[in-house]
């Protein structure tokens, strides 16, 4: 199907989040995440608002979006508009 994933790609038994929060010097940190297409109706722009809201009073949070879509370019203008 067209939004089927393999999910051997995200099997914990593979795959350890612990990896990823390293690379990115993460470790210790909420991490919220979206993985899809940047489209008008998964509503980013609500998201980044609302975190943006939440990480002004915890900075031991982090949002990880990961994707492509129409909506990809406004959406890192709003994060870097909200800092």
């Amino acid at each position: 199907t067209p939004n089927a994933i393999d999910p051997a790609w995200f099997d914990p038994a593979r795959h350890s989040g612990a990896e990823v929060r390293r690379r990115l010097g993460w470790e210790g940190c909420t991490v919220v995440g979206f993985a899809g297409s940047f489209a008008r109706w998964h509503r980013l722009d609500l998201l980044v608002r609302a975190f943006g809201r939440l990480a002004a009073e915890d900075a031991s949070l982090r949002l990880l979006l990961i994707g492509d879509g129409l909506q990809r370019e406004a959406t890192e203008s709003l994060v870097r508009e909200l800092g």
